[in-house]
């Protein structure tokens, strides 16, 4: 009699094999986070976990566990809490006011405009031709009798030497005196006009140290809204100007 031929095994289902793997991955994944969920107590409160309801994989049928976690304060942190949340609360129509302010200065272009923007329109080389004017009647003011004495003494000179009225000798000494008292009006003027320029460069650098002034004013205003808007929300102080 021959030897029969042994019967070859039936292979698993792959379907069923997955399904078992599936089932103890999610049995172990279930004792895994049963393990995790340790209650905790501190100094501020605490965290428990408990078990509300459960979960059906849908490939496997198996049921697992779901749990909600709850943290508690203690009665002073919780106070705290609730009363920083108040406080936040009560600032909310003051936020809205600012943001509608932010909206509109953020957009307000700076004003360059003023009552001295003519003298730095006209830059420092300027003249201040009101100071020149001012100077230079000053100075006329007292060279005036010198030159009304200079000429009586010269034709006080010229009647003892007998030179007449009207003789080349007395003209050329009329002239000369003459040229004399001119260059020293040009000299008055020249020193008027030098003065002149000084005082418009002057009154330049005062005007535009107004208008720079005027326009850091002009960027707080801009600025401040937003920056008490972000001290609210963000709790930083605001930015200084």
């Amino acid at each position: 009699m021959g030897k029969s031929s042994p019967s070859v095994p039936t292979p698993a289902n792959p379907t069923t094999v997955a399904n078992a793997q599936t089932t103890s991955n999610l049995s172990t994944a279930a004792g895994q986070q049963a393990l995790n969920n340790v209650n905790q107590v501190g100094p501020n409160g605490s965290v428990s976990y408990n078990q509300t309801g459960t979960y059906t994989d849908p490939s496997t049928g198996t049921q697992l566990p779901t749990y909600t976690q709850t943290t508690s304060l203690d009665p002073l942190s919780q106070a705290i809490l609730q009363g920083t949340k108040q406080a936040g609360a009560s600032l909310i129509p003051t936020a809205q006011t600012l943001a509608t302010q932010a909206g509109t200065s953020a957009t307000t272009p700076l004003n360059f405009g003023g009552t001295n923007n003519n003298i730095i329109q006209g830059g420092p080389q300027a003249l201040d031709q009101n100071a020149t004017n001012a100077i230079y009647a000053g100075d006329t003011a007292l060279l005036d009798p010198t030159f009304k004495q200079q000429q009586t003494d010269l034709q006080d000179q010229l009647s003892r030497r007998g030179i007449d009225v009207g003789s080349d000798a007395y003209s050329n000494a009329q002239t000369q005196l003459g040229t004399q008292q001119n260059q020293q009006r040009t000299a008055a003027l020249g020193n008027a006009t030098g003065q002149g320029i000084t005082s418009a460069n002057n009154m330049f650098g005062m005007a535009l140290q107004g208008q720079n002034q005027n326009l850091n004013q002009q960027q707080l205003a801009q600025s401040n809204p937003l920056n008490l808007l972000s001290q609210i929300y963000g709790g930083g102080s605001p930015t200084a100007a």
